[in-house]
């Protein structure tokens, strides 16, 4: 099952790594939308995991995909599908700390058990 899969995954290894590096979890966020003069309305989402970077200390969005895609092409272009998503919440990230480096996206696909920072 599922669940047995990601008990024994790097992906949850790395999660207990960060440790003391974890930010937040589930951290809500509401932007206005990206361009002035667009359409009203407010972007709304919820980052799954912000933590600071051991060796760099800048922040890092890491967002958990269930996408069931498996090899490197596949993981891309579902990559390319959350880009958008992954835009935002580094957006949010910025306007709450602008003092510090800006932050990088990881999509952390729990199926494939890979992590991919998307640039």
């Amino acid at each position: 099952a599922f669940a047995d899969r990601l008990a024994g995954s790097s992906l949850l290894a790395r999660l207990h790594a960060l440790g003391p590096a974890v930010l937040a979890r589930e951290l809500p966020i509401l932007l206005q939308p990206p361009r002035e003069g667009g359409p009203t309305g407010a972007v709304v989402g919820s980052i799954d995991l912000l933590y600071r970077d051991p060796e760099t200390g800048a922040p890092v969005v890491a967002d958990y995909k269930t996408d069931h895609a498996l090899d490197g092409r596949a993981l891309e272009a579902r990559a390319r599908v959350h880009l958008e998503q992954g835009r935002a919440y580094l957006r949010a990230v910025q306007q709450a700390l602008p003092s510090v480096p800006p932050a990088r996206l990881e999509l952390w696909f729990l199926a494939a058990d890979r992590i991919l920072v998307v640039a």
